[in-house]
């Protein structure tokens, strides 16, 4: 009998040779966006695979496309909202576009929200600012990618392209909890729904 450890490592070996050939079909499609299984993170230099990803609703209309990416290991959804995991972030905009002070007022209201304690956001202040600033403003298919590893610290990406970096376990845990925190409990469910990694389409 085959060991299964071997057999997942077969499976990932062969999703990572698809993801550098280009050769993925999506495994999920949700609302016209493809979220293939493997994806390749460029600040990261790492391969993650797909855990969940959900729709994001604002005002009853879908606003955002969410998808969480981990390493091959199971999920532990303490250790990814407490910023000891590596792990990507994708936000596919849906909405209408988003100039840059529409779009930070959206980060400042998330930040409120996942970090509720006034004396906590008084301390990250400039440092969430400097973040709103840097995922920029967004257009319809737009997409921001949040790459985050315990060592090297947070990215954030617009459209492919790094737009910036921030270090600090307390800031990382603040971005991270807008999807992974206490206060996001139904979509961080969702997002946390390991699925095993499984060969793409040929």
């Amino acid at each position: 009998m085959i060991d299964s450890a071997v057999c997942r490592m077969a499976v990932l070996l062969l999703g990572l040779l698809s993801t550098a050939t280009g050769a993925q079909e999506p495994a999920r499609t949700l609302h016209g966006v493809g979220l293939p299984q493997f994806a390749h993170s460029a600040a990261l230099d790492a391969h993650l695979r797909l855990a969940g990803a959900t729709v994001v609703d604002r005002s009853y209309m879908p606003f955002q496309v969410v998808a969480l990416y981990v390493g091959r290991d199971a999920i532990n959804v303490e250790t990814l909202a407490d910023g000891l995991s590596r792990c990507r972030i994708e936000i596919h905009w849906l909405g209408p576009p988003l100039d840059a002070a529409a779009a930070a007022d959206w980060w400042r209201a998330e930040f409120e929200r996942a970090l509720p304690d006034p004396a906590a956001r008084l301390r990250l202040g400039d440092a969430l600012t400097r973040i709103a600033s840097k995922a920029g403003a967004v257009q319809r298919d737009s997409v921001t990618a949040i790459d985050y590893d315990p060592d090297a610290g947070l990215f954030v990406s617009r459209d492919g392209v790094v737009a910036g970096r921030f270090a600090g376990l307390q800031l990382s845990r603040a971005v991270l909890g807008i999807w992974l925190g206490a206060s996001a409990e139904e979509t961080r469910d969702v997002l946390t729904r390991d699925r095993p990694p499984s060969p793409p389409t040929p």
